[in-house]
């Protein structure tokens, strides 16, 4: 309980706090039922605070809360009070759950219990359970009610004439796991989401970020199945406008062997779904290892087939990312489909189809082993008339930054009697 009250300090008053380390003494020289009383105290007098500072609730007939602060004001009432209002279910200022109400009659019993000394017993464990009510429940325990309160917390960081945009939210994700019922959690989600694309409109590095700290820091494992659920099936793509932005979610969202192929085969074909994301979605599958490796040449030859950069789709350029994608089955295809192809290798293709293909290309180059074949058909292709420019822009980038791989060009062209394209020593 020490630990709980010192990460609470700046939320709990001076009068609660005493409550509580006195609770805590009576605990250590195990004077037990006077550590139950002061925990019950505690935990009463910060609900009254809570109302105290609170605006008055809508709908609350005439006098009703003047009434109630008028009381929690009085030293012989307030206790009383505090708890009426608690169990009041008819016509509740609180909005908590009846369990959460049940559960605080009971302990108001065994409050009596020690107060007037009852033959009930009263040991640690009264306490130790009590202590962990406090904890599990302390936050749901407001006028708003938990999810309400909570929402709002997160309104006022999320909106920067408040709070610096670089500001820490840890805290409020740690209260995610007390402050919310498992029967609202998809409700509070979907509001959350609300409320970020209010501040950051659609900005999903920042909602992915998000839902992967919540993910990795709440306990309540029933929440963080909602919120997995609630990502992967809000619609047919949220999950993968998220991923590229956290790659770790693929792992997170505990996709099953055929949600997996799925992605690959299916979800990620879709006419709005860009490039980028595409190839960022294939960069998590293969780094996490998710596709098993008697599926990987199949993957990446949808990955080839659907590859179209007449669309502006370009490859990303991130050379971890590039090493990742030119995996040898991914080579393999690009091989066997521009160099290898008997009846349609890259040198009779026409500037529309290579060009659609020319950061795969660049890629492939980069990656695998130049030979005769392949030098031999990009000689031939810069023979004919075809002029795939995008390609030619791309070799001649490869060939300044990786000079080794023009050398290895020119010295297959030499030993093969090859004339050297002359368009590959230009320069930008």
């Amino acid at each position: 309980m020490k630990g709980w009250l010192d990460t609470h300090k700046e939320k709990i008053s001076r009068d609660s706090k005493k409550l509580f380390e006195e609770a805590i003494l009576c605990y250590s020289i195990k004077a037990i039922r006077a550590s139950l009383l002061f925990s019950y105290l505690g935990l009463l007098t910060i609900i009254k605070e809570r109302i105290i500072s609170a605006k008055e609730p809508e709908g609350l007939k005439e006098k009703r809360w003047e009434n109630i602060i008028k009381e929690l004001n009085d030293e012989d009432k307030w206790e009383k009070r505090v708890f009426g209002e608690l169990i009041n279910s008819s016509t509740p200022i609180f909005n908590i759950s009846d369990s959460v109400r049940e559960q605080i009659k009971y302990w108001k019993d065994r409050r009596n219990d020690c107060a007037h000394y009852k033959e009930n017993e009263i040991n640690l464990h009264h306490v130790e359970i009590f202590w962990s009510f406090i904890r599990s429940n302390l936050s749901k325990i407001t006028i708003e009610g938990g999810k309400s309160s909570l929402l709002k917390k997160f309104a006022i960081h999320f909106d920067d004439t408040k709070t610096p945009s670089n500001a820490d939210y840890t805290h409020l994700i740690k209260e995610i796991d007390t402050a919310i019922e498992i029967s609202e959690s998809d409700s509070f989600f979907q509001e959350l989401l609300d409320i970020l694309r209010k501040s950051f409109w659609y900005d999903y590095k920042k909602e992915s970020y998000l839902f992967s700290q919540i993910l990795s820091t709440i306990e309540n494992i029933q929440i963080k199945s909602r919120l997995k659920i609630f990502i992967k099936s809000r619609n047919n793509k949220y999950d993968l406008k998220l991923i590229p932005f956290n790659t770790q979610l693929t792992n997170e969202l505990d996709y099953s062997p055929q949600d997996i192929r799925q992605i690959w085969t299916t979800r990620l074909h879709v006419s709005d779904i860009n490039g980028s994301t595409k190839y960022m979605v294939y960069y998590a599958l293969l780094v996490n290892d998710l596709i098993p490796v008697n599926q990987l040449k199949e993957a990446m030859s949808i990955f080839y087939n659907t590859f179209d950069q007449n669309r502006f789709n370009n490859l990303v350029q991130d050379a971890q990312i590039k090493r990742v994608l030119a995996n040898k089955q991914f080579l393999d295809v690009i091989y066997e489909e521009m160099f290898q192809d008997e009846l349609f290798p890259i040198s009779s293709k026409g500037y529309k189809d290579i060009n659609s293909k020319a950061d795969l290309i660049q890629l492939f180059l980069e990656y695998n082993e130049l030979d005769t074949v392949i030098v031999g058909e990009l000689v031939k292709l810069y023979q004919s008339n075809t002029n795939p420019q995008w390609l030619t822009d791309n070799l001649i980038h490869l060939f300044q930054t990786k000079p080794e791989i023009q050398s290895r060009f020119e010295s297959i062209c030499q030993s093969e009697g090859l004339r050297y394209p002359e368009i590959l020593n230009n320069s930008f």
